[in-house]
């Protein structure tokens, strides 16, 4: 059973689309696929999350959160509970950022996707989000990021869409149709995130995969100034307003 989730972010909404018009076509010969529009308030207010993030949300006890998100994540963890395989589909507001995707199964699942780089070990960098939850319950996940997508960017829009069908051929679920594979696809390994203490402000905007040098001012915590501990690349740098927010991710300079 195959699960694809799609705008758990009520700011990505490009995904419907794609999944709008690859459902007119789409036959599904084999096993079961299900489809998750995850956050349909967020959507409406064309907002990332309305009281707390989703995409952190898939705690054990979800009576901490608020009523809207408990009701969200409750019928969400019911479907991925009884899934094998969770797709979960993402794109960006940040520009030129490269499409990649995230996972722990580089080896088995990485080369089904025409992107530049596999990201892994984000699991340990995002508690609580769809992804860890599905490793929490050593279950597979892949997380693709499409860079950032418009109507107008058509070369994106048919990323995804191809994507989505090479990713269902491979699983058996349409049949009769060879997949693709890709190569030199290149592995990257997280291994530090900056939560921010009291508010973060970026001290510049860094693109996703961007180099950094050791020391380089990365931006202010309330009265703090923040450095890259090594030299490595950023990804996911993001300013925050309040204390516990990931603000970026980086990794060694191999």
């Amino acid at each position: 059973k195959v699960t694809i989730m799609w705008w758990i972010h009520g700011n990505e909404p490009t995904w419907y689309n794609t999944i709008s018009r690859l459902l007119n076509t789409l036959q599904i010969d084999c096993w079961e696929v299900i489809l998750i529009i995850a956050n349909p308030e967020a959507i409406k207010a064309n907002k990332r999350y309305l009281n707390q993030d989703l995409n952190r949300s898939f705690t054990n006890n979800t009576n901490t959160l608020d009523p809207y998100e408990k009701v969200c994540i409750d019928t969400i963890k019911q479907e991925l509970d009884n899934t094998d395989i969770l797709l979960d589909l993402h794109n960006t507001v940040k520009n030129n950022s490269p499409r990649f995707i995230l996972t722990e199964e580089q080896k088995t699942y990485s080369s089904l996707f025409n992107v530049k780089y596999v990201v892994t070990w984000i699991h340990k960098t995002h508690p609580n989000s769809s992804d860890e939850y599905m490793y929490r319950n050593k279950k597979i996940w892949i997380c693709i990021e499409c860079g950032r997508i418009k109507d107008s960017e058509i070369s994106n829009l048919n990323f995804a869409k191809e994507s989505v069908l090479n990713f269902l051929c491979f699983t058996g679920n349409i049949s009769d149709t060879p997949y693709k594979q890709y190569d030199n696809i290149k592995s990257i390994h997280v291994d530090y995130i900056y939560t921010s203490k009291k508010n973060f402000a970026l001290h510049k905007v860094f693109n996703d995969f961007e180099k950094v040098e050791i020391g380089e001012i990365m931006g202010r915590d309330g009265d703090r100034t923040i450095v890259a501990p090594y030299t490595g690349h950023i990804l996911f740098a993001w300013e925050a307003k309040h204390p516990g927010a990931e603000c970026f991710l980086l990794w060694k300079t191999q």
